[in-house]
């Protein structure tokens, strides 16, 4: 069972809210306006929003429906119902416009004309417009009737009521006001229900009328068939029955059928009889059928007459209409909203469960592209470290042992380039995400050309050379020298203090290029990341908030 209406907007309301907190924190880390982030955030905050708008329509009253021939007296019903005198009982049948009663704190008339024009008036002013209309809606029924008056004994019956027909539809007056919205500050049965008033059916004066109320019809919560105690045989309420009963849908309605006028039954028997020959004519019409003095009820209303309110038996019909309207319209409207929510949360859960995993799998990505980054640089600079410190530990003294050591720095540079080039390769295309790659940085280490590798022999001419340093002092001789060491240790020592240089000066070279490459790879990933989800360092608090989501979700009903 569920609470009231106002319960349940106030719960399903407080329930939005909790998910449209979180998503708006989700929504203000989204910068990207393609990422999938944002993607999602819009898919649930269009979801939100509609369920937020059908929701809020708890808050607004059912429609209540009066129909019935117009001089039934539905305007003295529609004041009773309101518990208020704001209609005057009319000589017009209402069957040029619709009447709406609807609740509200400013209290006005809206007017809507034929030609969709419409004016807002005060109460008062509204009601002096109403009334010249009917003025001018008398008037010409007055110059039809004298007409008729003068032909009554020259035509035959038949060709009076001809004459009659022709003469109405040529003079009688026709207004071209559609409709009419009453603004009250009623917060008794407007409280639950807007009132509207229909035009019969059965007339000839809007042809357009029958359409109009197709829409009309369609969204009734309820509706009141009026019938006159004294004409319930009438042949006009029968074809009106059999007429609305065409309309699409109608059978799902609920109707009331209220016989007014019973105030003039002169006894208990006249009216058991009346309530047997009602039974027997509209059998299965209706799902209740209350017998009420409107006149009677509203009297008793004004004059705070609770024996009239009483005798009218205008309490039946409250308790009718929220038994067969209000109760099983909540708990269909409410059954509604739930109903939605529900498809709400199976689609909301299926779109967060569906991205959660491209997200972590993602996640994981960026994290195992940090991994292989950072062991690759560090195996590179590793190898060429150990690399480095096997001719530390080597003497060069002739010439083939600086070839070999000018080809091992070329072997060095030709494989730091191919094991930079392979890896940077792989992890920048793993960082884009895609086959698509921009703007790559160069990768390429110089080793080979270190001043380092260069010795100058010529400032060593005063060394006895013995055959070992002959020809590694003719390989490097340049010109132009002018110091000299003088003795065979001080060259060794030199040649060692150049490769210690070479050392520093290879590994330095390499690290600023790994560095580099580890700024653009993780630069990559980042920027990638960031606009296919959002600012990697927010995505812990991303996740919290649709857990929460998804949390608040599951625990729907």
């Amino acid at each position: 069972m569920y609470d009231s209406r106002h319960n349940e907007l106030e719960k399903l309301m407080n329930l939005m809210n909790k998910l449209n907190k979180e998503l708006q924190l989700i929504k203000k880390d989204i910068s990207s306006k393609e990422s999938k982030s944002k993607e999602l955030v819009s898919y649930m905050e269009q979801e939100i929003k509609e369920n937020t708008k059908s929701i809020k329509e708890l808050e607004n009253p059912f429609l209540l429906f009066i129909m019935g021939l117009g001089n039934y007296g539905k305007s003295t019903l529609i004041n009773a119902l309101l518990q208020e005198k704001v209609i005057e009982t009319s000589d017009i049948p209402n069957t040029w416009k619709l009447d709406l009663f609807i609740k509200s704190d400013n209290e006005k008339v809206e007017i809507t004309y034929n030609d969709e024009r419409e004016i807002v008036k005060s109460l008062s002013r509204g009601k002096k417009i109403l009334k010249e209309e009917e003025d001018k809606f008398k008037t010409s029924k007055k110059e039809i009737s004298k007409k008729i008056l003068n032909y009554k004994n020259k035509l035959s019956k038949d060709k009076l009521k001809e004459f009659k027909i022709e003469q109405e539809k040529l003079y009688l007056y026709k207004s071209d006001i559609d409709q009419i919205k009453y603004y009250l500050n009623n917060k008794k049965i407007l409280n639950d229900f807007t009132i509207v008033d229909t035009p019969g059916l059965n007339q000839t004066l809007l042809k357009n009328t029958i359409k109009r109320m197709n829409t009309y019809y369609q969204k009734a919560d309820g509706v009141i068939w009026l019938i006159d105690a004294q004409n319930i045989v009438s042949k006009e309420t029968n074809k009106l029955i059999e007429e609305i009963n065409k309309i699409d849908n109608l059978h799902e309605k609920k109707i009331i059928g209220v016989v007014n006028k019973i105030d003039i039954i002169k006894n208990d028997k006249d009216l058991e009889r009346l309530k047997e020959k009602v039974n027997e004519i509209y059998n299965n019409k209706f799902n209740d059928i209350v017998y009420i003095s409107a006149r009677d009820a509203l009297d008793g209303i004004i004059n705070k007459d609770k024996y009239l309110i009483n005798k009218s038996n205008i309490n039946s019909l409250y308790k009718s209409i929220d038994k067969n309207f209000k109760q099983i319209c909540e708990k269909k409207q409410i059954d509604s909203k739930y109903k939605n929510l529900s498809i709400m949360k199976e689609n909301l859960l299926y779109k967060i469960y569906s991205y959660k995993r491209d997200l972590y799998k993602d996640i994981s990505d960026y994290n195992e592209i940090e991994i292989e980054l950072n062991k690759s640089c560090d195996d590179i600079y590793l190898y060429a470290l150990n690399h480095m410190n096997k001719f530390k530990r080597k003497k060069v003294y002739n010439k083939n042992d600086f070839q070999l050591l000018r080809k091992s720095i070329e072997d060095l540079e030709q494989q730091c380039n191919k094991s930079i080039e392979k890896n940077y390769n792989i992890l920048i295309k793993k960082a884009y995400s895609s086959n698509i790659i921009k703007n790559t940085i160069n990768t390429k280490v110089y080793f080979s050309k270190s001043k380092y590798l260069v010795i100058n022999y010529n400032n060593f001419t005063n060394i006895k050379r013995n055959n070992k340093l002959s020809h590694l002092i003719d390989q490097f001789t340049k010109e132009n020298s002018t110091k000299v060491v003088n003795d065979e240790v001080a060259l060794s020592n030199y040649i060692h203090k150049n490769i210690t240089y070479l050392e520093d000066e290879i590994m330095t070279t390499l690290k600023y290029k790994l560095d580099c490459i580890k700024d653009n790879v993780n630069e990559v990933k980042y920027d990638t990341f960031k606009n296919k989800y959002l600012d990697y360092f927010l995505i812990k608090d991303h996740i919290k908030y649709l857990d929460n989501i998804e949390n608040i979700l599951i625990n729907l009903r």
